[in-house]
């Protein structure tokens, strides 16, 4: 995925991204990501704009490897 960190919720240890299309799975849209491990949370900053990895596990998802690009 790519997209923009617009809030961040450390004690949910989600956060808020806007993102486009995701492969054939998503839409573009903004909403919650739970981010693990905590690591990968902690390198993010509200204005980021970012890749990761969402990976998708029997219903749920969350984001991982993530990577703070430049601004577009």
């Amino acid at each position: 995925m790519q997209g923009d960190v617009r809030a961040l919720d450390p004690a949910s240890k989600t956060a808020t991204i806007s993102a486009g299309k995701i492969g054939g799975w998503m839409e573009p849209m903004t909403m919650e990501y739970p981010v693990k491990p905590d690591s990968e949370l902690a390198k993010l900053h509200v204005g980021d704009h970012i890749e990761a990895v969402v990976v998708v596990e029997g219903g749920k998802f969350y984001v991982t490897d993530v990577k703070v690009a430049s601004k577009p």
